[in-house]
Parts: structure tokens; C-alpha cells; sequence
């Protein structure tokens, strides 16, 4: 599996933003032998702006990290 951030005009238009880009979503695609791929689909959508995204399994659980790069980050706390 290939995760990938990239954004598509019209594909979330809750959040598009044609002037910034801040539409980016995190994409999957599955590959045999990185000859032929499959069709991708969106694998991490929570309606905002996202970059950087990757899998980490720690015991027996698998996290997702990713980079909120939109105009209003949520900071933690």
C-alpha cells in the first residue's frame, strides 16, 4: 500500500480552497510488484487540510500521523 498526500479541485468542496490549496487529503493506492496499481481512494479525509501522513504500529495497535498544514491547525494541549 502507498499512502500520498495531493489535493483535487472539486473532490472536497467543504474545504477547497482554490486560492490556498488547502484541500490536500491523504490517498492510498495498492501495487503487484510496482507494475500495475489500482485505483486510488481516499484513505484519511476528517474535513480539513492534510499532509505528511504515515502508520505506525506500536504493540498491537496501528496510529496514524499526519500534518494538519490548513490555515487553523488544532495546537495540542
Amino acid at each position: 500500500m502507498i499512502i500520498y498526500a495531493t489535493r483535487i479541485p472539486g473532490r472536497c468542496p467543504d474545504t477547497d480552497n482554490p486560492r490556498t490549496g488547502n484541500d490536500h487529503r491523504l490517498y492510498y493506492t495498492s501495487t503487484e510488484k510496482f507494475e500495475k496499481f489500482f485505483k486510488s481512494k481516499i484513505f484519511y479525509n476528517e474535513d480539513f487540510n492534510v499532509i505528511d501522513g504515515t502508520i505506525d504500529k506500536i504493540s498491537s495497535k496501528y496510529y496514524i500521523f499526519s500534518k494538519d498544514a490548513g490555515n487553523n491547525p488544532l495546537i495540542a494541549q
